[in-house]
């Protein structure tokens, strides 16, 4: 059976890669017309899941 610590390690990890990561992406690069804000609307609601869908389809619609 997992500790806290163990729980609180995978917490952390996962807020980090479904929260952190899409709003650094999102500060550092451009989108079309007001893209970014509704991503970032998306990560913010949404952590889990608005990050997720930021990472899967979201990259794809930056401006190179």
């Amino acid at each position: 059976m997992p500790g806290v610590s163990e729980i609180l390690f995978v917490k952390l990890i996962t807020v980090g890669l479904f929260v952190l990561y899409p709003l650094i992406d999102l500060a550092n690069n451009q989108f079309r017309g007001s893209n970014k804000i509704i991503w970032l609307l998306a990560v913010i609601l949404a952590p889990g899941l608005g990050g997720l869908l930021y990472l899967i389809i979201g990259r794809k619609q930056r401006i190179k």
